[in-house]
């Protein structure tokens, strides 16, 4: 995406990457994984 080539951009967030039931169920390594892949994203 072309807003990742600003210099001003240095990072992105979401909650989109998390499932809440993982969370309440304290899934916490699938959390990682998904993590992981997300920051795979370009």
């Amino acid at each position: 995406p072309q807003y990742l080539a600003h210099k001003n951009v240095i990072c992105l967030g979401g909650t989109w990457q998390i499932y809440k039931q993982l969370i309440e169920n304290k899934d916490w390594q699938a959390i990682e994984e998904l993590a992981r892949q997300a920051r795979e994203v370009k």
